[in-house]
C-alpha cells in the first residue's frame, strides 16, 4: 500500500515547499512514480538481506566493528537512492523560479519556528523528553526493561549530556546554517552542473560543499553515536536481543509482501 501512495505524498510534500506550478506537477508525479517503482523492484531484497545479517549478528551482541559495517551499509543504501534520483533532483531544482526560492525559504522559517515553539524551555525537561523517547523505542525494539534497566539507562544517557549542550541545540544550529547555505545556493542562479555537484556532495556528506567544520563535526557525531549504541547493549539480556531479531523478522515479512511477484 505505502508504494501505491507513496509518489502523490511526495509530490505533496515538495508541493509544500516549492508552491509547484501544473507542468511541475505533473512532471514531479511521473518522475516519482518511476523512481517508487525502481526502488519496489530493486532495493528491497538488499534490505532483507541486511536485516538477516543484523539478526544473526546481533542475537549475540554487536562488536563496535560490526556496528560501523552496519552503518556503512545504510549509507551505501542511501547513496544508491540518491544516485538513482540526481538527474532528477538536479533538473527539478534547475526549473525553480525565484518565487519559489522564496517560498522555500519562508517554509523553512516557518517550520524552524514551530519546532523551537513545540520544545520545552530548559535543558533538563529537553534531557528527560529525550530519555523518554530513548525509553519508547529501546522498549519497542527489545522489550519491556526491568526497573534497574530502566535506572541504567537513564544513567547512560544523563552521562551523555553532563558537559555539553542538548542536542537540540546543536541540531537547530546545523540545520539553520545548512538551510540558508542551500537558499543562498539556489538565488545564486546555478547552473545544471553547479547543481549536480553541490547535490553530490551533499548527499555524500550531508554539509554544504567546503564546510570542513560541519563535515568534521558529523564524522565525529557518528562515531559517537555508534559508540552509544555500543554502551546501551551492555544492559540488555539475552532474551531482550533474541527480542529485537524477533521484531526484525516482522520487517522482514513487511518488505517481502511489497515486493511485487513479477518484476518489469
Amino acid at each position: 500500500m505505502f508504494y501505491d501512495y507513496a509518489p502523490t505524498y511526495a509530490k505533496w510534500q515538495l508541493d509544500s515547499y516549492f508552491d509547484l506550478s501544473s507542468e511541475q506537477e505533473n512532471w514531479v508525479q511521473s518522475q516519482l512514480e518511476h523512481h517508487f517503482k525502481w526502488h519496489r523492484n530493486t532495493e528491497l531484497q538488499h534490505y532483507i538481506s541486511f536485516l538477516r545479517e543484523v539478526q544473526s549478528r546481533g542475537v549475540d551482541g554487536l562488536t563496535l566493528e560490526e556496528i560501523e559495517e552496519g552503518n556503512q551499509k545504510i549509507n551505501d543504501f542511501f547513496l544508491r537512492i540518491t544516485n538513482h534520483l540526481m538527474d532528477d533532483s538536479t533538473k527539478f531544482l534547475s526549473t525553480l523560479e525565484p518565487r519559489q526560492v522564496i517560498f522555500l525559504e519562508e517554509e523553512l522559517l516557518e517550520m524552524n519556528r514551530e519546532r523551537e515553539e513545540s520544545r520545552p524551555s530548559s535543558k533538563e525537561e529537553r534531557i528527560e523528553e529525550q530519555y523518554k523517547e530513548l525509553l519508547d523505542s529501546m522498549e519497542e525494539w527489545f522489550g519491556k526493561l526491568s526497573d534497574e534497566q530502566n535506572s541504567q539507562l537513564k544513567k547512560i544517557h544523563d552521562g551523555w549530556y553532563e558537559n555539553g549542550q542538548v542536542k537540540y541545540f546543536v541540531r537547530d544550529q546545523l540545520r539553520k546554517k545548512r538551510q540558508q547555505a542551500f537558499i543562498l545556493f539556489l538565488k545564486s542562479n546555478p547552473q545544471q552542473d553547479e547543481i549536480y555537484t553541490w547535490l553530490s556532495y551533499w548527499y555524500e556528506n550531508w554539509s554544504v560543499p567546503n564546510d570542513q567544520d560541519a563535515l568534521k563535526q558529523r564524522k565525529a557525531r557518528i562515531q559517537r553515536n555508534m559508540r552509544r549504541i555500543l554502551e546501551v547493549g551492555t544492559i540488555l539480556t539475552q532474551a531482550q536481543r533474541e527480542h529485537a531479531v524477533a521484531e526484525l523478522q516482522v520487517w522482514i515479512v513487511r518488505l517481502q509482501s511489497a515486493i511485487p511477484v513479477n518484476h518489469d
